[in-house]
């Protein structure tokens, strides 16, 4: 005998269009080295289509990898959630390697695209002649880096349309996250998140924006915490 209560497949994408429909005028604020960055959750629905969008067009497929290699701010929000959308894996690299791990890491994971801050280029210059299977660099801000030959996000993202329509994601056992060890012997390893784990504990953090506008931003402080737990930091920062 089946239960009766809910039979739908747990998915980044019903996460997204949550946000969207309770919460379209809540902020998302970063504060950055130039400042501080307000948008809504309106605004970041809108940008995550057309970022899915984009990344579709690169030709990443269900299962590929993307690293991101960025501080935790709106773009990479965005990079979090965009990717696993299409069905791709969110490779969080931990910035804080040094570059032949990180050279290891990316190339051991087959990453198909490079997402990073510009604030982190020196490194990036250190390990991208050697990476193997990297097809695409972009750099998350308004310009273009023709030294890495790297393209730039704002430009990218202001090419795709607004009306994208995400892939349905049908199985909720595909892999959505990607993280490296680190400081242990050998190589770093690497372990997949599946879907029900990375929306599970999302979901969790996510009732938290319910209470007040205190417990908002705590909730929105905890959700970096597990973005950084997938690049590698400490995980008890979210226990």
């Amino acid at each position: 005998m089946n239960g009766l209560m809910m039979d739908i497949q747990l998915s980044v994408p019903m996460m997204l269009e949550r946000a969207k429909q309770f919460f379209p005028k809540r902020e998302i604020i970063t504060r950055q080295a130039n400042g501080v960055h307000r948008y809504t959750y309106q605004d970041f629905y809108q940008r995550v289509l057309q970022l899915a969008s984009l990344l579709q067009k690169m030709g990443i497929k269900p299962g590929d990898r993307v690293a991101t290699f960025a501080w935790h701010n709106y773009r990479h929000l965005e990079l979090y959630f965009a990717i696993p959308c299409i069905g791709a894996v969110v490779h969080t690299v931990n910035i804080r390697l040094a570059a032949d791990q990180i050279t290891y890491i990316i190339n051991h994971a087959e990453d198909q695209a490079l997402f990073f801050d510009p604030s982190l280029t020196p490194l990036v210059k250190q390990f991208a002649p050697h990476l193997t299977t990297v097809k695409h660099f972009v750099v998350m801000c308004e310009n273009a880096l023709e030294e890495l030959n790297a393209d730039s996000y704002e430009k990218l993202l202001a090419e795709q349309p607004k009306d994208f329509v995400l892939p349905k994601i049908e199985n909720e056992n595909m892999a959505a996250g990607l993280c490296y060890t680190s400081g242990t012997t050998g190589h770093p390893k690497g372990c997949f998140i599946h879907i029900v784990l990375f929306t599970y504990i999302q979901w969790l953090l996510q009732w938290l924006i319910i209470w007040d506008y205190v417990k908002e931003m705590l909730f929105f402080l905890l959700f970096q915490c597990f973005m950084l737990m997938l690049g590698g930091f400490h995980m008890p920062l979210l226990w």
